[in-house]
């Protein structure tokens, strides 16, 4: 396995735009695949108390390509809780099934789904 990734970040007042790439090389048993993935996005401060984020990220494996799109917004209600909401739109190519970890794999190619909950630190 070979593993090389390469990431950045640049904030412009309350704008902070991020990337990330990542590639590992599988060998195993004169196999080799590779699997990419590319992130780009973008969080915006509105208030101190309010922070909307929003991005875009492909992965491929196998001849097969994942894309997703995501927007959320969390809100800080004291210094140890926040809320948030989360909106998570993937598709799929080549006549595979959608599939996100938090939610398992979809019946189609496409699949959306939101989250919402609390963090609270103790």
């Amino acid at each position: 396995m070979e593993n090389m990734g390469a990431g950045l970040s640049y904030q412009i007042g309350k704008l902070q735009l991020h990337g990330l790439y990542t590639r590992v090389k599988l060998k195993s048993n004169g196999f080799s695949d590779l699997h990419q993935s590319y992130d780009v996005g973008a969080n915006y401060q509105f208030t101190p108390f309010n922070r909307v984020s929003g991005g875009a990220a492909t992965t491929t494996l196998s001849g097969r390509r994942w894309t997703q799109f995501e927007i959320g917004d969390i809100y800080t209600l004291s210094k140890s809780t926040q809320v948030y909401v989360n909106v998570l739109y993937e598709h799929m190519n080549n006549n595979a099934n959608a599939a996100f970890f938090t939610a398992g794999v979809s019946s189609g190619r496409n699949q959306t789904i939101v989250l919402t909950g609390i963090h609270h630190s103790f």
